[in-house]
């Protein structure tokens, strides 16, 4: 588990999850809503686009 800080840059967290920054940045923009990421809501949209 990654405790992310608020305003860590994708390169940062793409170091600490040994992924690369483009995929994070993916991620959080497909699964930000309201100006936050959220895993729960980020599973819910993964299955409705599935």
């Amino acid at each position: 588990m990654f405790i992310i800080q608020p305003k860590q840059s994708v390169r940062t967290i793409a170091s600490l999850m040994e992924r690369s920054p483009s995929t994070i940045s993916r991620e959080l923009k497909r699964n930000t809503k309201n100006a936050a990421y959220s895993p729960v809501t980020a599973q819910t949209l993964y299955s409705y686009r599935k």
